[in-house]
């Protein structure tokens, strides 16, 4: 039998494979998972970044979709809006970082949450500071600017966004880690906040 061969011949790398995908080890499963979902993270946003540098593929849909949000602006939506953008501003997520961490630190003495927290937030930014300049798109113009005031600088990558993610993601990872039987609860609550995080940045047409 194959199977029965490949057990033979290659009994370290199945074993390797094994405890990869073991759901019970925390270098299990749930690591080959981040792992994974990091890598395709990467792949897309290479993507995404190569379209926008060539002003091709998806990015030619923005302007349209722009145009769309601003002619259906409703002033309720709008407020809502505002008020979750906040979930993706680093005012908001350094304050969780520091709580969350400093949770696992003085409870549990346990120094890893922080510090994959701290890195994911730290990682985000120098990702948004490092790129903007390089891809160097300019903002919507200020007209399409509902905010109280007029943010400078660059569009892409949304620096809202891309700490959403990265700081919701990294706690989704943790607090799934601690719940064996509902683990797809905070991994479902993660991606609704990064979606309404990005959806706000589009509707107040500021995309940084």
């Amino acid at each position: 039998m194959p199977i029965t061969w490949i057990r033979e011949r290659a009994h370290r790398q199945v074993a390797w494979v094994r405890r990869r995908l073991d759901p019970d080890r925390p270098q299990g499963l749930w690591l080959t998972s981040a792992v994974t979902i990091t890598a395709l993270c990467v792949w897309a946003f290479g993507m995404v970044t190569q379209d926008v540098v060539a002003h091709d593929g998806i990015a030619v849909i923005d302007p349209r979709l722009e145009r769309f949000v601003v002619m259906h602006r409703t002033a309720a939506a709008t407020g809502l809006m505002r008020s979750v953008t906040w979930l993706g501003s680093s005012v908001v997520l350094t304050p969780l970082v520091l709580l969350v961490g400093g949770f696992f630190i003085v409870r549990r003495a346990d120094h890893r949450p922080f510090a994959m927290l701290a890195a994911s937030l730290l990682g985000a930014v120098l990702l948004s500071d490092i790129v903007k300049p390089l891809v160097h798109r300019p903002r919507p113009p200020a007209r399409f600017d509902i905010s109280a005031h007029h943010v400078t600088g660059f569009s892409f990558p949304s620096g809202h966004a891309t700490e959403a993610l990265a700081v919701w993601g990294m706690l989704a990872l943790l607090a799934a880690a601690k719940m064996p039987r509902r683990r797809y609860v905070p991994i479902v609550l993660s991606i609704l906040v990064v979606a309404l995080v990005g959806a706000s940045r589009i509707t107040s047409a500021r995309t940084g």
